[in-house]
């Protein structure tokens, strides 16, 4: 229970981030964890390398699951964001907005674009570690994060140009 205790809500988050749901996300936490009790061999002895290691884990047995569902999503990245506590109200409600507008070109993303964009700024995965989630090659994703970047510039590109 202690176990469970520790590391269940980090690993909740991180499937939630990529699920978006409660139910899927609940699942992927229980399998995780149970998988590890399970076999002791993979019970790591830091808390902080068990922790990552259950990252991993969760953010494997999501993106199976997205890959099954066939779509891949985006969840709200304002629960990322941690703001300072000297931040006057003007700057706190700018930085909201531009996250809000960052989050809408995210989600017009195409899928694939989305979980790159996702595991990279959310998670904090390097190229590397998505390309082995996603069975994929590392240049893959470098190119693939660089079109996403360049879409989400062109997303804005066109807002601004709209308001003109």
């Amino acid at each position: 229970m202690e176990f469970y205790a520790r590391f269940a809500h980090e690993a909740f988050v991180v499937a939630y981030r990529l699920l978006l749901n409660t139910f899927e996300a609940e699942e992927v936490v229980q399998e995780v964890i149970l998988k590890i009790l399970i076999n002791e061999k993979l019970l790591l002895d830091e808390c902080q390398a068990m922790s990552k290691y259950i990252r991993r884990m969760t953010v494997n047995a999501s993106t199976d699951i997205l890959r099954k569902r066939g779509k891949i999503l985006t969840e709200d990245l304002h629960e990322n964001i941690d703001i300072a506590d000297d931040y006057d109200f003007d700057e706190i409600t700018m930085r909201e907005q531009r996250l809000a507008l960052l989050h809408k070109a995210i989600v017009e993303l195409p899928s694939g674009y989305r979980t790159i964009v996702t595991l990279h700024i959310v998670e904090e995965l390097g190229y590397e570690e998505i390309a082995d989630i996603l069975h994929l090659t590392p240049s893959t994703i470098r190119s693939q994060m660089a079109r996403a970047k360049k879409k989400i510039i062109e997303w804005f590109d066109k807002r601004q140009y709209e308001k003109e």
